[in-house]
C-alpha cells in the first residue's frame, strides 16, 4: 500500500512534512488552556495558606465579642 495515498485520502496531504503546519495549529489549540489551567493551579496552591489566614481574619472579626 502507498503510505502517500492514504495519507492523502484521510489528511488531503501525502507527506508528513505537511501535516506539520496543522500540527502546530492544533498544538496551539490545546496548549494555551492547559498552560493557564497549570498556573491557576499553581498560584492557588501557592496561595493556600494566605487564604486560610485571611478566612480566619475575617471570621475574627465577624464573630461576636465574648463578655
Amino acid at each position: 500500500h502507498n503510505v502517500g495515498r492514504l495519507m492523502r485520502a484521510l489528511f488531503g496531504m501525502g507527506t508528513p512534512r505537511g501535516l506539520q503546519a496543522s500540527g502546530d495549529a492544533l498544538f496551539g489549540t490545546f496548549a494555551l488552556p492547559q498552560l493557564l489551567q497549570i498556573v491557576t493551579r499553581r498560584l492557588w496552591t501557592a496561595t493556600g495558606a494566605r487564604r486560610d489566614r485571611i478566612r480566619e481574619f475575617f471570621a475574627r472579626r465577624s464573630a461576636p465579642a465574648a463578655a
